[in-house]
């Protein structure tokens, strides 16, 4: 039976000798000052001020992109569940406590569902194309 030197085993003896041979058949990146990154849309917000026929600003309702992972998920809804992807944007979207727990029952008692629908969908498709998704 071998004996086990821990010591031989994690360093190199002194006629062992260790050298790096760079890899030169690969293509190697070019240096631009071109990026390919691009500003974080997380956090980013947006007001929207429902409005009455005269123009009277009735509520702002404030949204704020909760990143790229979550509002692809919620677009993920769309094809499956448009109800459940409205329900998402209201829920995850809009910053007041309020209407943000409630969901799209906040509109049994309220005006202008489709109008904040509408703009959630364009602040997310918005927020999603500026990060090139």
């Amino acid at each position: 039976m071998s004996e086990f030197n821990e010591q031989a085993a994690t360093q190199p003896n002194e006629t062992q000798e260790v050298t790096e041979t760079p890899v030169n058949d690969q293509p190697q990146a070019k240096s631009t000052t071109a990026t390919d990154e691009v500003q974080s849309a997380f956090g980013q917000t947006k007001t929207f001020e429902y409005k009455d026929n005269d123009g009277n600003v009735l509520r702002e309702y404030h949204f704020q992109f909760p990143g790229i992972e979550a509002g692809l998920k919620i677009t993920d809804l769309v094809a499956s569940n448009l109800t459940e992807y409205r329900q998402q944007m209201v829920k995850q979207l809009v910053t007041d406590p309020e209407v943000r727990s409630k969901g799209l029952e906040w509109f049994d008692t309220h005006k202008g569902m489709f109008e904040v629908l509408q703009a959630l969908d364009t602040f997310l498709g918005e927020m999603l194309d500026g990060v090139r998704v």
